[in-house]
């Protein structure tokens, strides 16, 4: 059970780093000057993989009991 708890957490963190290069392109060309929309696009994107990180632990406790 172990080996596909890993398998979830590279597989989040494969997309989150896509959606951060993705958000970063769309950022950069909407305002290159502007430094604080990029702060908050890579704020935004470091919560969303905390608490995905956060809901696959939960759900894999779930699943062990």
């Amino acid at each position: 059970m172990k080996n596909n708890t890993v398998v979830k957490f590279f597989i989040w963190f494969i997309a989150s780093l896509f959606a951060l290069v993705c958000v970063k392109q769309i950022v950069y060309i909407i305002s290159p000057y502007d430094t604080d929309i990029r702060a908050y696009g890579l704020m935004i994107i470091g919560l969303i993989i905390i608490f995905g990180l956060l809901i696959l632990k939960k759900l894999d406790d779930l699943k062990h009991k």
